[in-house]
């Protein structure tokens, strides 16, 4: 007689994120692609600027725009 194989439910965050993307429509997976961009650019933009330190305020906004573009990141990859 067989068994009924049993399905194993796996949490694991990169086969989630896949799966979240691969549900996005082209605008959102656009725009994620232009986020990271941006983020791309302003953690170059902190990382230069962290080794010059010459304005303080400059090394504070970047930081500042990283944050944010990763906090939209979070929340358009949530839904």
């Amino acid at each position: 007689m067989r068994q009924a194989k049993e399905t194993v439910k796996v949490e694991c965050p990169l086969y989630s994120l896949i799966t979240a993307i691969e549900t996005m429509d082209k605008k959102s997976k656009k725009k994620l692609e232009v986020l990271r961009a941006k983020l791309l650019l302003a953690e170059q933009k902190l990382a230069g600027a962290r080794k010059q330190m010459d304005d303080e305020a400059e090394t504070q906004q970047l930081e500042a725009e990283v944050l944010t573009i990763k906090q939209q990141i979070e929340k358009l990859k949530s839904g």
